[in-house]
């Protein structure tokens, strides 16, 4: 293992921060990868009003091939780099890799190795929620890299008479009762109108959110709304009662699910998952994506619903690193942890 890692580090290529003037060209590159998302985009990284930095990958000639997003926090003149709440997914993004399996596998990890070193070097904790079209996170463990999991559902919209057929049939039957009750679903950019039913519903789960959240998914939303990758949609009943709400974001191969605020009393079973549908069909027939990202499903009861949609379960890694002279108080902190 030692000599391979050796072998990596006298590779063509060589990292260092991105100055802004390069963010367009973060920008076009993030556009074409493979594992490019909405989330990498500087746009959306500036949205969440943390500080945050991009550390490139370059090859001989100076070409910009790969990189990685880095939003850190600062405490005591020491740096942080954890995922903030609208950062969904993360990770390295490497320019479409060409040839065969070998030579991608090889180029793939000859990119993001030093991009792991880069991190080692900056941060005293670093933790990634990756994307799952992030399948190879090889070169962080050889950087001594926690491997974590977490779970999403994706469902296929190829062809949606065949989507719906594969929805749980109390799931279908709720729409159908919601399309014959008159449910009406649109489009929309008021986040007024949304916030309070929002933050009722938040605070119904026993969650309250920060002014500082607020702002954060505000700026995010105008960010979506600016970039066009982002809607909200509402479902109304047929006396023009808001009973629901979500927002929707999407990037160049699949939408994001983020979030919901509903009337708990008001929309029953019916209102959302009539909503949900709805957005499966406007990412299909409007926006002509073939995927619907559930984003996330960890916590049961949130589980249990995204289940009934037939999506596929899909992991996303997660790859954590704690300096040595920190691991003693973050063993404590996980022990902790595990014992409540």
């Amino acid at each position: 293992m030692k000599g391979s890692l050796e072998v990596m580090r006298k590779s063509k290529y060589h990292t260092r921060w991105l100055t802004p003037e390069e963010f367009e060209t973060w920008d076009q590159l993030v556009a074409m990868s493979p594992q490019g998302t909405l989330f990498h985009q500087v746009c959306w990284l500036r949205a969440l009003g943390e500080s945050f930095g991009i550390l490139g990958c370059f090859d001989r000639v100076a070409e910009l091939v790969g990189g990685i997003p880095a939003l850190y926090t600062r405490r005591f003149s020491f740096s942080f780099l954890r995922p903030p709440y609208f950062l969904p997914y993360s990770g390295p993004v490497v320019r479409k890799i060409k040839g065969k399996h070998f030579n991608k596998l090889s180029t793939y990890k000859k990119i993001v190795e030093p991009l792991a070193q880069g991190l080692v070097d900056a941060f005293l904790f670093v933790r990634i929620n990756m994307h799952y079209a992030v399948n190879d996170i090889q070169p962080f463990l050889w950087q001594k890299f926690v491997p974590l999991v977490r779970y999403t559902y994706l469902v296929d919209l190829e062809d949606l008479d065949v989507a719906f057929k594969e929805l749980d049939v109390d799931r279908r039957n709720d729409i159908r009762r919601g399309e014959r009750d008159g449910l009406a679903c649109e489009q929309s950019e008021n986040i007024e109108e949304f916030m309070p039913l929002l933050l009722r519903s938040l605070q119904a789960q026993g969650i309250r959110w920060s002014e500082q959240r607020v702002k954060q998914f505000r700026d995010c939303f105008s960010a979506s709304s600016l970039m066009g990758r982002g809607r909200l949609f509402l479902v109304r009943n047929d006396s023009d009662t808001l009973l629901g709400g979500a927002w929707l974001v999407w990037d160049q191969h699949r939408s994001y699910y983020l979030l919901t605020g509903m009337d708990r009393e008001l929309a029953g079973r019916t209102a959302i998952p009539t909503l949900v549908w709805h957005m499966m069909r406007y990412t299909r027939e409007v926006l002509g994506l073939k995927w619907f990202d559930f984003d996330g499903a960890d916590v049961p009861q949130i589980e249990a619903f995204v289940r009934a949609f037939g999506g596929h379960l899909v992991p996303c890694f997660v790859a954590a690193w704690v300096s040595p002279a920190l691991r003693p108080l973050w063993l404590v902190h996980q022990w902790l942890s595990w014992a409540w």
